[in-house]
């Protein structure tokens, strides 16, 4: 369960159809992370030690990655309640924890037994500063110096805010250091503290060790991320408002902090959505600020990923209880959006501001640069906020120290600058299904040099006025309305061509959705350009069998680079025959384990083949898949069919002198409920490298990762003699 959930973390960046790849990236995943998780970095097990296998924490004395001294440095947890301190140490002990102030006043209380320990501090006036420690028979820990939590009344608060911080020691404790030395009066994770939440050593290796020098000194409040997976772990080192309860709220000066456990179910009528509207409903009115920390982002800005909808569906509500900022991590960079409203009369409001943070050691993702997106960098990063009574500032810096975004925000007016209207993101998907409906525009004698666009316009959205379609690019065409944009209604639009003879490549027309809004981000939208496809070549299925293979021109996703690939196909008693050879691709060679190391801090290397089949229009009806990938810690590329499903068949061809490589597949048309080629059927093939963002393209298809084609091939039955 899980690895389904470690899954669910990557960027969706494999074409559509590629789904039987994922368990080939289980394998990839899971053997480094099992190989790493039974030692600590850096440390060396006690003689003699076993290795214990639990899901739950050490049990019985767990001295298989504890320091010589006995113990890890303790955490301080915030939480609903205040602050607990939290000690791993070596045996089953009974332990004191001791406080003392300024004047060396000592309070002591009983901590319990056992090897991991979670007491919480007695109730502090002032801000100290006040140290505290563990004694246990023959042992203890040094003095640790901290202040209290700010109270309600208190009028300036600091926060350090970060998240993913697994997978990377390093980078962890250098981001622990540098939010350190900022003395913020609180931490905030925004969850993925670990890679595999039900093994112990990971938590030992990569949060109580990096977190120590920030840890044992500031209380940190968590979220959990979808790689905690509910493990019992969390809840006992984590912030919790039950034993088994992750969501949470708390008052901090002038904040109003809620923490929402976003693998669960938020849908109205859930246990936390009820939770979270009462919570919101009772919190103070003005002048508190109210903050959401979650794992999952409302506006994901990774090539590939999607918003998850039960977070979506949180909009309405925290908007309308005055929600100010989010603060969420599962995407691995910085990204800050524009103060998001959902109407426009609304957009003089102060809007909600979303902001990304999970580069706290993770393996790092692309920013894709989208219409909501103020600012977004890939890299490892903490933020630091000050809070007033009538103002936010965040500044966010990377793990060098350096200075990649600052932010301002004031109660009255929100953060300065444009907004991002929600109901854009509708329209835009109704622009690009619009196109996707326009079907191949073929440039020959029967070219068609005046085409209907209607766009159907989403129901109970009020378009903007002055909202309308341009052109980009497209010499001698012109566009013209023909109709009202109303909502749940047909917008209709002329598309001419004016020109003499066919359009050339440089005048294939794009389509640009403009708002005509002032004061919205993303106002103008690229919707993609027409299909304007070549005619048929020597591609057309002339006959039974696989006609000899030729050059074909392959495109990248900008549709700019082109490169040499070989494809046939055929058609032979039903059953359409496809073999596709591409000469990209490393030679498969055999390397030493200092390099596979090296290979495995690069991340997996995956290639995919994807066969496409298409209808009418170029709509998408099933793909077909074979993989290949460098398997982590094992020598060279290893060559996977991918697993057929019924109807189908496929085989992986060995490239020319160690490099390339090919497919064939052989698909019954019958039994795959696909169309006769009569009816239009159309295919493409697809090469995929999902380390290096590279795809390149034969067919008609349109979709995120492969562009509009520069040829495409027609199947069609043989014509009569």
């Amino acid at each position: 369960m899980f690895l389904r959930k470690f899954l669910q973390d990557r960027p969706a960046s494999l074409p559509h159809g590629a789904g039987a790849l994922r368990p080939f990236l289980y394998v990839s995943i899971l053997i480094p992370v099992v190989l790493f998780s039974g030692t600590t970095q850096g440390k060396t097990p006690a003689p003699g030690a076993q290795v214990k296998k639990s899901s739950s924490g050490p049990q019985g004395g767990n001295r298989d990655s504890i320091p010589g001294r006995g113990f890890f440095s303790p955490v301080l947890v915030g939480g609903p309640r205040g602050v607990e301190v939290v000690l791993v140490k070596r045996g089953g002990d009974p332990a004191r924890l001791q406080v003392r102030g300024p004047g060396r006043t000592l309070r002591e209380k009983d901590a319990g037994k056992g090897s991991l320990l979670r007491v919480a501090l007695p109730v502090l006036p002032g801000r100290g500063p006040y140290s505290y420690r563990f004694t246990w028979k023959g042992g203890g820990t040094p003095w640790y110096s901290f202040r209290p939590l700010p109270e309600k009344k208190a009028r300036r608060v600091r926060l350090a805010v970060y998240g993913d911080s697994r997978s990377n020691p390093k980078v962890h404790r250098a981001l622990a250091l540098l939010m350190a030395a900022r003395k913020p009066d609180l931490v905030l994770n925004t969850g993925d503290l670990v890679g595999l939440g039900p093994v112990w050593s990971q938590w030992e290796r990569s949060y109580l060790e990096p977190l120590a020098p920030l840890g044992s000194h500031v209380p940190i409040f968590t979220v959990i991320g979808n790689h905690e997976g509910e493990a019992p772990a969390y809840f006992k080192l984590c912030t919790r408002s039950g034993p088994k309860r992750a969501w949470w709220s708390a008052d901090v000066g002038p904040l109003h902090l809620v923490g929402l456990d976003s693998n669960l179910p938020l849908g109205p009528g859930s246990p936390q959505r009820r939770w979270l509207e009462k919570d919101l409903a009772q919190a103070a009115p003005k002048p508190v600020w109210k903050i959401l920390l979650l794992h999952h982002p409302f506006f994901p800005a990774c090539p590939g990923r999607k918003p998850v909808a039960k977070v979506r569906e949180l909009l309405p509500l925290i908007v309308s209880r005055g929600v100010s900022l989010v603060l969420e991590g599962h995407d691995h960079h910085y990204m800050r959006t524009f103060p998001v409203v959902l109407r426009l009369r609304d957009s003089p409001s102060p809007g909600l501001v979303c902001i990304t943070t999970g580069g706290g050691g993770a393996h790092l993702y692309p920013v894709r640069r989208m219409p909501f997106t103020a600012k977004g960098v890939e890299t490892w990063h903490y933020l630091s906020i000050d809070a007033g009574p009538d103002r936010l500032s965040g500044e966010a810096f990377d793990w060098k120290g350096k200075l990649i975004d600052s932010w301002v925000m004031t109660r009255k007016g929100g953060a300065p600058g444009p907004r991002f209207w929600l109901g854009s993101e509708a329209l835009a998907q109704a622009g690009k299904a619009m196109l996707d409906g326009v079907g191949p525009l073929f440039l020959d004698k029967d070219f068609r040099r005046e085409i209907s666009l209607p766009l159907v316009l989403p129901s109970r959205l009020l378009p903007p006025p002055g909202m309308r379609l341009l052109l980009a690019e497209g010499r001698g065409w012109t566009l013209s309305q023909a109709g009202k944009a109303l909502p749940g209604k047909t917008w209709k639009w002329v598309l001419r061509f004016s020109g003499s003879g066919l359009p050339g490549e440089g005048a294939w027309p794009s389509l640009l959705l403009d708002l005509g809004t002032a004061g919205i981000a993303g106002r103008i939208q690229h919707l993609g350009a027409l299909p304007l496809w070549r005619p048929p070549g020597p591609w057309l299925l002339k006959g039974a069998g696989i006609g000899a293979p030729g050059k074909i021109a392959l495109v990248d996703r900008e549709g700019k680079k082109e490169v040499p690939g070989l494809l046939a196909a055929g058609l032979q008693g039903g059953r359409l025959q496809v073999r596709f050879f591409s000469p990209l691709g490393k030679k498969k060679t055999s390397k030493p384990r200092a390099a596979r190391l090296a290979q495995w801090a690069k991340g997996t290397r995956t290639e995919c083949l994807v066969l496409h089949l298409c209808g009418p229009g170029g709509k998408r009806l099933q793909s077909f898949h074979v993989t290949r990938s460098y398997r982590r810690f094992q020598t060279g590329w290893s060559e996977e069919d991918a697993l057929p499903g019924k109807g189908w068949k496929v085989r992986v061809l060995p490239g020319a002198r160690g490099k390339g490589w090919g497919a064939e597949w052989e698909i019954s048309l019958k039994e795959r409920w696909l169309p006769l080629p009569g009816s239009g059927l159309m295919f493409q093939v697809s090469h995929f490298l999902a380390a290096e963002g590279i795809a390149v393209s034969s067919g008609p298809l349109k979709s995120d990762l492969v562009p509009w084609p520069r040829t495409m091939r027609l199947l069609a039955p043989p014509k009569p003699e």
